[in-house]
């Protein structure tokens, strides 16, 4: 996420350090790209949503390596499915010649495999998961190469307790903890409006019915008095299908209008909808969404990285989530493992009273109480976010001037 990479950019102008952004591969290589990046020179792509410029690192390894320090920041870096899917991505959009040479590079670059312990003390490792490994994946070769990364790192801090534990086992000598955070609370910047008003809306990543997340919107929203918007956080096809999107216009027209409608505007809207066309998507910059979000009073999503954002902003977010979303490959759960991110996030924030199971999700009353939860809750849990974000600058500043100054 663009909020990611920009805490990295904050941290590292505080430093003073000259920055190189790679990527090991960009959405603009795809043979049918989904857009969100461009080229911008040779090997060199620019993200629409953060502003920011990143080098492609295949081919350029040993450059890579030159580095005075390397940072992986963020995301699911040294994750055992995270290398298989980056070989797979590699391989079969990237037309790298076979799966074992996409796997090698994955590796190379993501594990660091081969290199001396004078290039493994010199890299550190922030805010990444190892959430949906099993125990499996540590008793082959994975777990032999991923061990003596641990070991040889300057530093390593992940953004759970499980993938913090495993790092600590591993670590020589033990590190007293390899707790860190979710990288984006690192950001600053932004806080939530004085007069902020808006109950903001954006589902895109779970199976949810549109009607149920009308359902529930629509009772938040009268029990808070606020005027529902789209928050415009993401597009298909990595988001929420368009579909999904017309059935909640229908569902919840309140959404885009902003005001109670009369049953003739209901009418009306509904017949745009069915036979106008489809709706465009907005693409806002990063620092437009948090524009967006700090103007609204609660956030109402299905999206790990806009709640996250929320909360460090000061604006509380009710979050859905899925216990059975481990049907196939789900980027909030794994495959079958169960480790929720969202119900990690919200545990560590002392905010499970605004995770929304959609095994049981509230309505009439109970959603109605969402918004007493809301209000009680505002406070420490935004005072809790704000606490690890301060941690999490402390921890990473002091990792990287040391490593900068040997």
């Amino acid at each position: 996420m663009a909020s990611v990479d920009l805490a990295f950019e904050a941290v590292a102008g505080r430093l003073g350090a000259d920055v190189t952004y790679w990527r090991l591969w960009d959405q603009s290589e795809w043979c049918d790209p989904p857009g969100g990046s461009s080229e911008v020179g040779e090997g060199v792509v620019r993200d629409e949503t953060s502003g920011l410029t990143y080098r492609l690192a295949r081919g350029h390894l040993e450059e890579f390596l030159q580095a005075d320090a390397l940072v992986y920041w963020g995301d699911f870096h040294h994750m055992a499915v995270y290398l298989d899917q980056t070989a797979d991505v590699l391989h079969r959009r990237m037309s790298v010649g076979s799966r074992e040479e996409a796997s090698a590079i994955a590796a190379d670059f993501l594990m660091l495999r081969g290199q001396p312990r004078e290039v493994l003390s010199r890299a550190v490792t922030f805010g990444t998961t190892l959430a949906f490994n099993t125990a499996l994946d540590y008793s082959g070769r994975y777990g032999v190469e991923f061990t003596r990364l641990l070991e040889g790192l300057h530093g390593a801090w992940f953004r759970d307790g499980y993938s913090a534990r495993v790092a600590e086992l591993a670590r020589t000598p033990r590190a007293a903890s390899c707790l860190g955070s979710d990288a984006a609370f690192v950001l600053e910047g932004v806080t939530q409006s004085s007069a902020a008003s808006g109950v903001g809306v954006f589902i895109g990543r779970s199976p949810v019915s549109p009607e149920t997340v009308a359902k529930v919107g629509k009772a938040l929203t009268e029990g808070l008095g606020g005027v529902p918007q789209w928050i415009p956080w993401g597009t298909a096809p990595a988001m929420w299908p368009m579909w999904g999107r017309k059935r909640l216009r229908v569902a919840w027209p309140e959404l885009e209008r902003g005001a109670p409608l009369s049953r003739r505007d209901r009418a009306r809207h509904l017949r745009e909808v069915v036979r106008g066309p489809g709706l465009k998507e907005e693409v806002l910059p990063a620092h437009e969404l948090f524009r967006r979000i700090a103007e609204c009073r609660v956030i109402l999503t299905d999206t790990y990285h806009l709640a996250v954002n929320a909360w460090r902003i000061g604006t509380p977010a009710v979050l859905f989530f899925d216990r059975r979303a481990s049907r196939g490959w789900n980027v909030n759960s794994g495959a079958g493992v169960g480790r929720d991110k969202r119900h990690d996030l919200y545990s560590q924030l002392d905010a499970l009273p605004l995770l929304v199971d959609l095994d049981a999700p509230p309505v009439g009353s109970a959603a109605r109480d969402l918004g007493e939860a809301v209000k009680e809750l505002r406070d420490p849990v935004t005072a809790r976010a704000a606490a690890i974000g301060e941690r999490a600058r402390g921890l990473l500043t002091d990792s990287l001037e040391s490593l900068i100054s040997i």
